[in-house]
C-alpha cells in the first residue's frame, strides 16, 4: 500500500523560505529517506511488538530493510525483500490473515511442550524436526524416543500439515503511512534550507 504525497504542498513550503523549485527533488529525497527509517524504526520498536510475542528481539529488526528514495526516483520502500528472515516470516499474512503454505514439504507444527522450549533463538536444536535425535515419523507425526530400554518413552513433537493458518493483527501499513506523512513533513523545511545552504556555496 503506497504512501503518496502532493508535491504542491512541497512547493509551496519551498516558495516560502525562498528555495528555488530544482531543489526541491533533493530535498525531497532525504525528507523522504528521513521518514522511511523512522518508520522501519517505529514498525521495528512498536508495531511489531504491540501485536505479536516476540521471542527473537533481533528478528524483524533483520527482516526489514529501507530502499532509499533518490531525487531522480522519489520513490522508497520498507521491504521485507531480499533479507533472509524477512523472505521466511510471512509478514504480509501477519496483517492481512491468510494460509501459510510450504513451497514444498509439509509445515512441522511444534507440539505446545516443544513451543515451551522455544527462547529467543527459536526451538533448540535438540528439539527441531531436522536435528534432534532419535526421532521417527509415523503418517504425519514425527516423535522422539527418550528413556532408556527400562523406561522407554515417546514423546511428541510435531505435527504435520498442508498449511497453517496465520491471523491478520500487524497494522504494518497503517503504522507506516502514520508516520511517513508525519515524518516526511516535518522534515522536508530544514532539507530544503539545506538544500538551499549548499547551492549558495
Amino acid at each position: 500500500m503506497p504512501v503518496s504525497f502532493d508535491m504542491a504542498d512541497f512547493e509551496r513550503a519551498a516558495s516560502s523560505v525562498g528555495a528555488l523549485q530544482d531543489q526541491i527533488p533533493f530535498a525531497l529525497s532525504q525528507a523522504m529517506n528521513d521518514g522511511l527509517f523512522a518508520a522501519r524504526d517505529h514498525l521495528i520498536a512498536h508495531t511489531w511488538p504491540a501485536h505479536v510475542t516476540v521471542r527473537d528481539s533481533n528478528f524483524i529488526r533483520n527482516a526489514l530493510k529501507v530502499e532509499r528514495a533518490s531525487k531522480g526516483k522519489l520513490v522508497g520502500a520498507v521491504t521485507n525483500e531480499g533479507t533472509r528472515a524477512g523472505n521466511r516470516a510471512h509478514l504480509k499474512l501477519h496483517e492481512t490473515g491468510g494460509t501459510k503454505r510450504p513451497a514444498k514439504a509439509k509445515i512441522a507444527i511444534p507440539d505446545r511442550k516443544v513451543l515451551a522450549r522455544r527462547s529467543g533463538r527459536g526451538i533448540p536444536k535438540s528439539l527441531r524436526p531436522g536435528t534432534a535425535p532419535n526421532t521417527f515419523r509415523k503418517g504425519d507425526v514425527i516423535y522422539q524416543v527418550t528413556g532408556g530400554k527400562k523406561n522407554r518413552k515417546l514423546k511428541l513433537l510435531y505435527t504435520l500439515k498442508p498449511s497453517a493458518p496465520i491471523k491478520g493483527v500487524v497494522p504494518f501499513h497503517a503504522d507506516f503511512d502514520m508516520v511517513m506523512r508525519r515524518e516526511v513533513t516535518r522534515a522536508f523545511p530544514g532539507r530544503i534550507r539545506a538544500a538551499m545552504a549548499s547551492r549558495k556555496r
